[in-house]
């Protein structure tokens, strides 16, 4: 079960009950006369842990609920319950999972090192870089990988390269998607990848809302691939627009 990318909550989420309260300590997180991004207040440092604590919560709590697979339609019902989107409910769920999962102990560890060397202003360590984590087998490979990355305040970016040169091309961290059990099964999950196809190529198309440091793509790309990937669009549209069609009959039976 694959999200998102990584959605955060527009608010930070309420840290799981009987959860200590978090005090930042440990040396500075910027040394004196060292240039760059501002360190990160200890506000900021406690809403990260704050976040990385519901998430796994969530996933913790859900696979309370159902310890096999979901059945379907409740992984939406549930991702509403905890306010995430359903992908990343799914992620959170791994995350929870041992032994590909984190134990307690091991969250508790993870929230030690962002507490004892913090991060840098603007990517916070959060849910992204923990399911990034999630895709190095051997915990104790995992646990000197996320140390050096959250000592070293890597950037997303840095993180990305330094997994594919340490371990090549990264392994699957996440079940892959069952089988369909019925063709209505298979329709859905056809339509929700399309549903996905289409809101990429939607967001390579769009330049107005790019970040001032980010070039946009689109205008990058030659002629010939731009009008392959709209030819695609439109059929991909006619199969979503077809998928709906024969879902809404089968619903009400007709």
């Amino acid at each position: 079960m694959l999200p998102k990318r990584t959605t955060r909550p527009s608010h930070p989420l309420p840290a799981p009950p009987g959860t200590a309260p978090i005090v930042p300590e440990g040396p500075p997180l910027q040394p004196a006369g060292q240039r760059g991004p501002r360190p990160a207040t200890a506000h900021e440092v406690e809403q990260a842990i704050r976040t990385l604590q519901a998430f796994y919560e969530a996933g913790r709590q859900s696979l309370e609920e159902y310890p096999g697979r979901m059945p379907y339609g409740k992984m939406k019902e549930q991702a509403r319950k905890y306010r995430l989107h359903a992908e990343m409910l799914g992620k959170a769920r791994v995350l929870a999972h041992p032994p590909a999962g984190y134990t307690p102990a091991q969250m508790a560890a993870l929230y030690g090192l962002i507490r004892n060397h913090g991060f840098w202003h603007g990517r916070p360590v959060g849910p992204s870089h923990v399911i990034r984590f999630l895709t190095i087998h051997g915990q104790r490979q995992r646990a000197a990988f996320q140390r050096d990355a959250i000592v070293g305040k890597w950037s997303r970016k840095r993180l990305d390269a330094e997994l594919a040169a340490r371990f090549g091309r990264r392994r699957e961290a996440f079940r892959k998607s069952p089988a369909p059990a019925t063709p209505a099964d298979a329709l859905y999950e056809i339509l929700r990848l399309s549903e996905r196809w289409l809101r990429y190529c939607r967001m390579l198309r769009d330049t107005r809302r790019r970040k001032r440091d980010v070039t946009p793509v689109w205008p990058a790309l030659s002629p010939a691939m731009r009008a392959t990937l709209e030819r695609v669009e439109g059929e991909v549209d006619a199969l979503q627009a077809t998928l709906v069609q024969t879902l809404s009959r089968a619903r009400h039976g007709s």
